[in-house]
């Protein structure tokens, strides 16, 4: 990466981001001779670029629309006063964060919508002024919406209006799970409550379409009954047909789906279903079958078991009976380890000297770790390379670990596992190798 292209303050947000230590006292040359210091992968540090340039520009292109909203609002303020729809001695209904609320993406748009246009109503605002007045009570969110659209349709309400139902009304289905999983809130009245439902249940019928038809309300209720007896399998494949508009359509559908299938399918129970009373008594009776069944086995027990039962008892006993003390190091039974008398075996290391030089000479070999120069000890033996924490980066780390062992060793030693470059007169192989700082300095 050329970083003399890069300026000072890109240069200094580039180190924050892979933890270079810099300050803003420093030169343009010396930030740059520090980043290429710590030896970081060229892809690292193009990944890190990418994200500050998308950083960058998603704050100019949040920047833009607040200044297009801004802008908007003085051109709205002075058309406002030019024209003839101006309330006297009542300025402040210009600005709408007065007179309605800002809207929040959680709400739901159309009466949001529907509370807007009466607060311009009420204003004696223009309609071709309520997209711009729309505008300055819209999060940036929901105003990217209107800055998607064409500049004849963004100073259209009506397609304006159209785009954010579209983008943020809740469906049919939304309100009628609402409407079923309401609950009263503890700081709420009971009015408030029934309010609450009632609203949900008239979005429901409107997003149905059946707000207006007794006929259709009753289509719709009756319609998500039949739903709820459908097992899983065929209510989605009902529910994915168009035009099911009516019970019956929806029956036919299911007829259809069983017949192709054998009729194999079973019977859906919708959870409400189930009297907690008839279902205590079940769980009464099959309580009290259980204790009658214990008591029965019992009894036929105490009467006289049969040779295999005897058999499984004292299998039973013997595995739960009480271990004998074994000792940990000879591994025999009537003593601990404390009181051991016989002798233990311990292995000894030898130390550095010139015989083991001399042993160790025809597998030791001058290569380059990661572009560093050392003695490398090769072992055929071994099931992966082992390197000293001098010759690694924290770049070189892969986030993986390993289990080391050695043949004389008891227990077994997690170490991090890097990433290293072994050059030499055979070439360069990439390779991983577990990183401990307990090889000797003389072959790391």
């Amino acid at each position: 990466m050329e970083f003399e292209r890069l300026l000072k303050s890109e240069l200094l947000g580039l180190c924050d981001e892979l933890g270079v230590e810099t300050s803003s006292s420093m030169k343009k040359s010396e930030i740059i001779n520090a980043i290429r210091k710590e030896d970081l992968p060229e892809d690292e540090i193009d990944r890190m670029w990418a994200k500050l340039k998308a950083e960058k520009e998603e704050e100019a292109t949040r920047a833009t629309l607040e200044l297009e909203k801004l802008r908007l609002e003085v051109e709205l303020r002075k058309t406002t006063v030019g024209s003839g729809h101006q309330v006297a001695g009542r300025h402040d209904l210009y600005d709408m964060t007065k007179l309605i609320q800002t809207y929040k993406v959680e709400q739901d748009m159309g009466l949001y919508l529907v509370n807007f246009e009466r607060a311009c109503e009420k204003a004696r605002f223009a309609q071709d002024s309520w997209p711009r007045r729309l505008l300055s009570v819209l999060p940036c969110e929901a105003a990217e919406v209107i800055a998607r659209l064409s500049a004849d349709d963004a100073d259209d309400y009506a397609k304006v209006k159209s785009s954010l139902l579209k983008r943020y009304r809740l469906s049919a289905e939304a309100f009628r799970q609402k409407f079923r999983s309401a609950t009263k809130r503890s700081d709420a009245s009971y009015a408030e409550f029934a309010y609450e439902l009632r609203c949900y249940l008239i979005e429901w019928m409107k997003g149905a379409d059946s707000y207006e038809s007794k006929e259709k309300m009753l289509e719709t209720i009756a319609l998500e009954q039949f739903y709820k007896t459908l097992p899983e399998s065929m209510r989605t494949w009902v529910q994915d047909k168009t035009g099911v508009d009516s019970v019956h359509k929806a029956a036919d559908l299911a007829d259809e789906h069983s017949s192709r299938r054998g009729g194999k399918e079973g019977t859906g129970k919708p959870p409400e279903m189930g009297d907690s009373e008839e279902r205590r008594k079940n769980w009464k009776r099959q309580e009290f079958r259980q204790k009658t069944g214990e008591s029965k086995s019992s009894q036929k027990g105490k009467e006289g078991a049969s040779g295999k039962e005897r058999e499984d008892r004292d299998k039973k006993k013997a595995f739960e009976a009480k271990k004998p003390i074994t000792c940990f190091n000879c591994h025999e039974a009537g003593h601990i380890a404390a009181g051991c008398r016989k002798p233990k075996v311990v292995f000894a290391c030898a130390s550095q000297c010139e015989e083991n030089e001399e042993l160790l000479g025809p597998y030791l070999y001058t290569l380059t770790v990661n572009g560093k120069s050392c003695r490398v000890l090769r072992d055929s033996g071994a099931t992966i390379d082992v390197v000293h924490p001098d010759f690694v980066t924290e770049a070189h780390y892969n986030g993986k670990c390993s289990w080391i062992r050695s043949v004389i060793d008891e227990g077994s030693l997690c170490l991090p596992v890097a990433d290293i470059l072994i050059s030499g007169p055979f070439g360069e192989v990439r390779t991983e190798a577990a990183v401990s700082d307990k090889p000797p300095p003389q072959y790391p």
